[in-house]
């Protein structure tokens, strides 16, 4: 992601090579190249071994983190609007299943 902000800014206010509506077309395409990048590398290291040893402790952690993203979340929804708790839990269950997701790439 480094990246891909250094090539925009360079491209724009430096060289003044693109203007930015031009570079959002390219930018897309730029981004999601970056973000295979980014995965494969992460990916290229893994080993099935490894990744056995540490999947007993890595899901007691998965599972704590949901619950408490659900919790906090909720807490957040449950206290800025006027949704029950039902519902605002529910709203956290939905973030919650998003956030190793978001997690993993950063």
């Amino acid at each position: 992601m480094l990246l891909l902000f250094l090539v925009g800014f360079l491209f724009e206010p430096i060289l003044d090579v693109m203007r930015s509506s031009r570079f959002r077309a390219i930018g897309q395409v730029f981004s999601t190249i970056t973000l295979i990048l980014i995965l494969f590398e992460s990916g290229g290291d893994l080993s099935l071994s490894g990744m056995r040893q540490s999947a007993r402790g890595l899901f007691g952690l998965t599972i704590m983190s949901f619950i408490s993203v659900i919790v906090i979340s909720g807490g957040i929804v449950m206290l800025f609007t006027k949704l029950s708790a039902a519902t605002a839990l529910m709203l956290g269950a939905i973030t919650g299943g998003t956030f190793s997701t978001m997690c993993s790439v950063l």
